[in-house]
């Protein structure tokens, strides 16, 4: 999914964070193609997770550099994560083959319509940068 497909803001920090996202979600799938075993599966969901974690963070600090009111978009990043936990859970508890397609399809998914729908919603908002040329923390 990595390349084309991923929405691009222009904002270098945001974009890394994209791409990175969608690298290790590349990773993921090609794992499963390749039938990788369940903890190798388990440990690549939870670097997706991470990833996740540590890009929605400079996201929101983006945001707030830019002033722009980043409670409800922290809080679809919230329940990203808590869905990224809870199918970490699930397939520790237990998995198959198939039902990690179906976990693909849906961290395929949940991110691009994240990207897509929520994201671009606010890119048109992002020029020019801040004045002081730094982000909010």
């Amino acid at each position: 999914m990595a390349g084309p497909d991923v929405p691009l803001c222009g904002i270098r920090e945001v974009d890394a964070g994209h791409l990175d996202l969608h690298r290790r979600i590349d990773t993921f799938s090609r794992l499963w193609k390749l039938g990788a075993a369940d903890d190798a599966l388990q440990t690549s969901l939870q670097e997706v997770r991470e990833a996740a974690r540590g890009h929605f963070e400079i996201e929101i600090a983006v945001l707030s550099g830019y002033g722009i009111p980043a409670r409800h978009h922290r809080q679809i990043h919230d329940g990203i994560l808590a869905r990224l936990d809870t199918l970490l859970e699930e397939m520790a508890a237990r998995s198959s083959h198939q039902r990690w397609f179906a976990v693909l399809d849906e961290v395929e998914q949940i991110f691009l319509d994240h990207e897509v729908m929520e994201d671009r919603a606010f890119y048109a908002l992002l020029t020019p940068p801040p004045q002081d040329g730094r982000l909010a923390g």
